[in-house]
């Protein structure tokens, strides 16, 4: 009956933010406009790189194409569900309408994550990784892959959505608005193969922030296959993340206080 109820809130909150999108056509189509554009620049960008180089951290332009697709899968799925609802927290916070949340009879952080679903807002990004993922894959014609593929990009999604968790969180403390720039900036270094980044930054992309992992692991099964070691971590840093994040999240939750008094 609860996953009945919970199903049913997350069809009307993405009904009622459709139609907050019909509402202003014109802003829909500029959205969409910008998203292929930005696909288009990305895209645009490594083709030129690897005009001048084979390979990019051992990564061949086919299994960038892999990366890229995982990439914009991530990012589409996210931005369309949990992140809009997370990036309104600090204007929840100082604004003191965070209090009507917290009475709803559901969970605060399930609620945010589909309170503003926008289902047509990832379609674009969506449709692209599918493409770049299936194209990879006839190119490098490893498809007995994809399950494993499918293991690592569920382990990955725990971690994005940890990640992003955790640093909403830090709005419990000091209202930061600029949270949006954090996900933006921090997590589009993952467009670029793990394998670039040695010594102490290819660690803490590893391991503080876990972006190896979001994104190059997932990619790299598609021509590597499965690996113990691998699984395992990425089984052990999801456990990890999403236990601190909860932990974190729960403790900002105690010490707020509502603005309204």
């Amino acid at each position: 009956m609860r996953l009945k109820q919970t199903f049913s809130l997350f069809m009307c909150c993405a009904r009622f933010e459709l139609m907050a999108r019909m509402e202003s056509a014109l802003a829909f189509g500029l959205i969409t406009v910008g998203m292929l554009v930005k696909i288009a620049f990305t895209l645009i960008f490594f083709q030129a790189l690897y005009g001048q180089v084979n390979t990019i951290g051992g990564w061949t332009l086919s299994q960038t194409y892999l990366l890229l697709g995982t990439f914009f899968l991530i990012e589409s799925i996210s931005w369309a569900t949990y992140i809009r609802g997370f990036n309104r927290l600090s204007g929840f916070i100082e604004r003191g309408e965070l209090d009507r949340f917290l009475v709803q009879p559901v969970r605060l952080r399930g609620f945010l994550m589909y309170r503003f679903i926008d289902v047509f807002f990832c379609l674009p990004e969506v449709f692209a990784g599918i493409g770049l993922v299936v194209y990879g894959l006839m190119e490098t014609g490893t498809w007995a892959y994809l399950p494993v593929y499918f293991f690592y990009l569920a382990c990955a999604f725990v971690l994005h959505w940890s990640v992003i968790l955790l640093l909403s969180t830090i709005n419990f403390y000091v209202v930061f608005p600029q949270t949006y720039f954090l996900y933006s900036e921090i997590l589009k270094l993952g467009r670029y193969p793990a394998s670039i980044y040695k010594g102490a930054v290819g660690l803490v992309f590893s391991i503080v922030i876990p972006l190896t992992f979001i994104y190059s692991v997932p990619a790299e099964a598609l021509f590597k296959g499965f690996s113990l070691w691998t699984a395992l971590a990425a089984v052990g840093l999801s456990i990890l993340f999403y236990a601190l994040a909860v932990t974190c999240w729960n403790r900002g939750i105690q010490r707020y206080e509502s603005a309204n008094g």
